[in-house]
């Protein structure tokens, strides 16, 4: 190992134990604001009268909050105005500020480690260099033309001499058997849903997709797709457990979100929709099987799909598949939890819980768009 690296390991230890990375401040601090420069003429000519008039608030927000939080991106682009125009409230901008800043801070660490590794790269080729330029023929570099020899060597060697071979199974070892796959209620009048399809999904439009591996996206409902005796809606808020997961079924797994009440979306949304279409509703043997101990009983749609994948795969084994993707944090009651964390999350929970009173206090209590 090079003397180099062995110091910055020792460096990087260092910095483990004596500084605290990501330290969350504990009292609002005024500064210059980081985002005072305001959307493109363009931009704002490119809205109507009454998404202007809402950008001009949310500005304001942006501007006031650049001063007191430090989670904020540098800089913002069109595309970031417009998801911020359709925020509701501080709290929402404040998020979305945060989400910018985040993958902001991620193109800079991998920009960073880009540079190092070209840097660390030129200096050991010029470490291993000649002190003389490698001389060049017909304009190829001589270090090339060493590669192709080499290669070339390797081709007359598996003519001449059978090796032992080697075969990599690149087959997708953790589900063999794909499950049909239906994003229902897909509205294509809606933009945003449009651009993300494009985005993510292009392949499903392809000539050449597969037609059982790819996902089908419609606009139809499930009960203009499969008869109602098959479907089965899951829902937290069902009053039956799901006891099997049977071929014949289909599952519904709502594109919604349960877990907090949010504007123009019910409480009990899912198990609602269920009961209006005149669908089974059923959730997810929860209390059954996992000894819940703290946060709310509500799972992300790509856990919920792989409990299902689980169980069917091992022929009902509940247990298995909850403790595989239930996560530990929710079987930890406040006292198990390391108290250091713990801390840390509740100083940014005020932290940014004092960002929005100023801005409410500042900006006036009527801030909601």
């Amino acid at each position: 190992m090079r003397p180099t690296s062995i110091f910055h390991r020792f460096l990087f230890s260092i910095k483990k134990i004596f500084i605290r990375r990501n330290k969350p401040p504990l009292s609002i601090v005024w500064t210059a604001p980081i985002i005072s420069q305001e959307p493109s003429t363009s931009f704002k000519n490119s809205l109507s009268e009454e998404e202007r008039g809402k950008l001009d608030k949310i500005f304001q927000e942006v501007h006031l909050i650049s001063q007191i939080y430090k989670y904020v991106p540098p800089r913002l682009n069109e595309k970031d105005w417009s998801s911020l125009l359709k925020c509701e409230n501080p709290k929402q901008v404040l998020n979305q500020l945060r989400f910018f800043y985040e993958v902001w801070k991620r193109r800079e660490k991998e920009e960073q480690a880009k540079a190092e590794q070209k840097a660390q790269r030129k200096l050991e080729m010029d470490e291993n260099s000649d002190v003389t330029q490698r001389p060049k023929i017909f304009n190829i570099d001589q270090k090339k033309l060493e590669h192709q020899q080499q290669g070339l060597y390797h081709m007359h060697s598996f003519l001449l001499d059978k090796p032992p071979r080697v075969a990599i199974d690149c087959q997708n070892i953790t589900r063999k058997i794909p499950w049909p796959l239906f994003l229902v209620n897909f509205d294509e009048t809606n933009a945003d849903l449009e651009k993300t399809r494009k985005k993510h999904l292009a392949i499903i439009d392809a000539p050449t997709r597969p037609p059982i591996t790819l996902p089908e996206v419609t606009s139809k409902n499930y009960t203009d797709l499969f008869p109602r005796e098959e479907l089965i809606y899951l829902s937290p808020d069902a009053e039956k457990e799901l006891e099997a997961i049977e071929s014949d079924k289909v599952y519904i797994i709502g594109g919604i979100v349960d877990r907090v009440h949010e504007p123009r979306i019910p409480k009990f949304a899912s198990f609602e929709t269920a009961d209006s279409d005149g669908v089974e509703a059923r959730k997810l043997p929860l209390d059954t099987y996992v000894d819940w101990k703290s946060g709310s009983k509500y799972l992300t749609l790509t856990a919920v799909l792989q409990i299902l994948q689980d169980v069917y795969e091992t022929q009902g084994n509940w247990k298995f598949a909850l403790e595989r993707h239930v996560p530990v944090r929710k079987t930890r009651s406040d006292e198990e939890r390391n108290p250091k964390v713990r801390q840390i999350y509740k100083n940014y929970h005020n932290y940014e819980k004092e960002v929005i009173r100023i801005v409410y206090e500042k900006l006036g209590e009527d801030r909601n768009c």
